[in-house]
């Protein structure tokens, strides 16, 4: 049986997760990037899944439902393909509503990328933070596999941006680098710092 606050939090994650899918067909739309709107496309496949599972855990309170959630993990450009050839990421039952496209002016596509970035970050900690709080195995087990699809995304898109110069990561200069070490000349909790040497009949790895 699910905790009250498991009941209480599951339902956030859907609608969490039934905007992203409605947000993730709006902005294939807007999209003018062929790469980028495949990242999309795959994206917005896992939030169907996502979305399955959380409605299993729902069905299972309930005493309803399969045995077993939509399987599955997201791996960057990996495609799960049936018979049929159909590329999937597992989870296909779920049909939200679509909005209709757009119209007048363009998001850019590093704006469309960049907003996508922050939205599977603010997901995953969602339901990273809500795992923690679960104390059903199963479900808190589904839900730190939510979060890790999440940040697969988040760094897939992360990669697309920097690719594009979209989004810089400028190296920390030696001289900062220094500074921060000097705060913690010897090391943690006593610890030698790095190269120091090592007092006789210390303990080594």
């Amino acid at each position: 049986m699910l905790s009250q606050k498991e009941l209480l939090n599951l339902p956030e994650l859907l609608n969490a997760h039934a905007a992203m899918i409605e947000k993730a067909e709006a902005e294939q739309a807007m999209c003018q990037d062929e790469p980028l709107r495949q990242i999309l496309q795959r994206h917005s496949q896992v939030y169907r899944r996502h979305y399955g599972q959380l409605q299993w855990m729902l069905d299972r309170a309930r005493g309803q439902g399969a045995a077993r959630p939509p399987a599955g993990h997201y791996h960057g450009d990996a495609r799960w393909v049936h018979g049929n050839g159909q590329a999937t990421q597992g989870f296909q039952s779920f049909e939200p509503y679509r909005p209709p496209a757009p119209q007048g002016h363009r998001v850019s596509d590093r704006t469309l990328a960049v907003g996508c970035l922050e939205m599977n970050k603010h997901a995953c900690l969602a339901a990273t933070w809500t795992a923690l709080e679960a104390a059903h195995p199963e479900v808190r087990r589904a839900l730190l596999d939510i979060a890790r699809d999440h940040a697969e995304m988040a760094f897939e898109l992360f990669q697309y941006l920097q690719q594009r110069n979209w989004y810089a990561v400028p190296q920390a200069p030696v001289d900062m680098a220094r500074q921060v070490a000097q705060g913690f000349p010897g090391g943690y909790a006593g610890a030698a710092a790095p190269g120091a040497p090592r007092p006789a009949g210390a303990w080594a790895r």
